[in-house]
């Protein structure tokens, strides 16, 4: 009794939730019946999804269950990705310095004349810079002359390369020959250095009577382009010391040593009124 009553009961539910119009039909009932079964079995299906879901999502036994406890950690490992690698745990400033010690280790060749490009001078001028102050006399030289023939001038090099000089010329160690092509050499590279120049004019000028007087001229000439100022004595003795003997009188070069090379070279003359050299008359 109590099933049939039950079934009696779903059949009333079940014909409550027929549509008015299909109601009465034959079979409306049983197929409410099979749709209610249906809908059943899809919830239950759907809370085992769910479920097992919830399984499978769970966290693992190595996952961290609260956001504070990765804050740390996930910090480190953010700084160790962003950290820039350096080489065998050296850092910027090591690099730096193994990069300057090989660039010390270049070997040089065994004379600077044999530099034949001005690519290799400039891959070389690192390890002359170093070297600079090791260099004899000869070898300094042969800087200043390969330095002309390339065209190569690197102002670095060259103000550690000047201290040495000078200290060389202040020794002596440089004959007028060898001075003289220092200061031509600079000229050639439009690289005048007073110092330079005033250690030539004091060491030269004891030895002016010594040198030929197409040097000396050469020396007359090479003040005036420069604008060197300051050594009177040496530029009127290059004019006014005696001739090497043997050497005469040529017309060609007396008229030189009389020219106010300033005022040839350049159109002002800074001795003024003072001045005992020839001006050349001005054209126009």
């Amino acid at each position: 009794r109590v099933r049939k009553d039950n079934d009696e009961a779903s059949d009333s539910g079940n014909e409550a939730r027929i549509p008015p119009l299909l109601r009465g039909l034959p079979g409306s009932c049983e197929r409410v019946r099979k749709d209610n079964d249906a809908d059943t079995r899809a919830k239950v299906l759907a809370q085992r999804l769910t479920a097992r879901s919830q399984v499978h999502s769970a966290p693992h036994a190595d996952q961290k269950e609260y956001a504070w406890m990765d804050s740390d950690d996930e910090k480190d490992g953010a700084d160790a990705v962003d950290a820039p690698e350096v080489a065998d745990g050296k850092d910027g400033s090591e690099a730096s310095a193994d990069s300057d010690a090989e660039l010390a280790e270049v070997a040089l060749p065994s004379s600077i004349s044999e530099i034949g490009t001005f690519g290799e001078f400039v891959r070389l001028t690192p390890a002359i810079k170093r070297a600079a102050a090791s260099f004899p006399a000869t070898e300094l030289l042969l800087l200043f002359e390969t330095a002309a023939r390339l065209k190569y001038f690197d102002g670095d090099l060259f103000e550690t390369v000047f201290e040495s000089v000078i200290l060389r010329l202040r020794a002596l160690e440089f004959d007028a020959t060898q001075t003289t092509s220092i200061a031509v050499a600079l000229v050639e590279l439009n690289a005048y250095n007073p110092g330079i120049f005033n250690e030539a004019a004091s060491t030269l000028l004891p030895r002016v009577s010594t040198m030929p007087k197409a040097q000396r001229l050469q020396w007359i000439k090479m003040l005036a382009a420069v604008g060197h100022q300051g050594d009177d004595s040496f530029t009127e003795a290059l004019r006014m010391a005696p001739l090497l003997p043997g050497e005469g009188v040529s017309s060609e070069l007396d008229a030189d040593f009389g020219l106010c090379w300033e005022s040839v070279r350049g159109g002002f003359c800074p001795r003024g009124t003072k001045c005992r050299w020839t001006h050349p008359a001005k054209k126009g």
